[in-house]
């Protein structure tokens, strides 16, 4: 605590937005990652398609499945254009 790792990283998403424009950058802070999925869910996350439906499944709960933000970040990641950065 207190080692300045959450300003570390909003410097990193200023940073990204003011010089690499054509990259999304999305926080996740793992205590809420922890707090959204139990461990069985975890446990069955063994491949790239498996993570990338766990992820899916966490943006959505979090963001809303119909909302501009949920729709604007998989557009994203459809395009290679998201920058995830784990907080935390």
């Amino acid at each position: 605590p207190g080692s300045g790792k959450t300003c570390l990283v909003c410097r990193l998403i200023m940073d990204c937005l003011d010089r690499l424009r054509d990259l999304v950058p999305v926080l996740l802070p793992v205590s809420d990652l922890v707090k959204r999925f139990s461990d069985q869910d975890v446990e069955h996350t063994n491949s790239t398609m498996a993570v990338q439906d766990w992820l899916d499944r966490y943006l959505r709960i979090t963001y809303g499945e119909e909302s501009q933000r949920y729709k604007m970040v998989r557009q994203a990641i459809s395009m290679h254009r998201v920058l995830f950065l784990f907080e935390g």
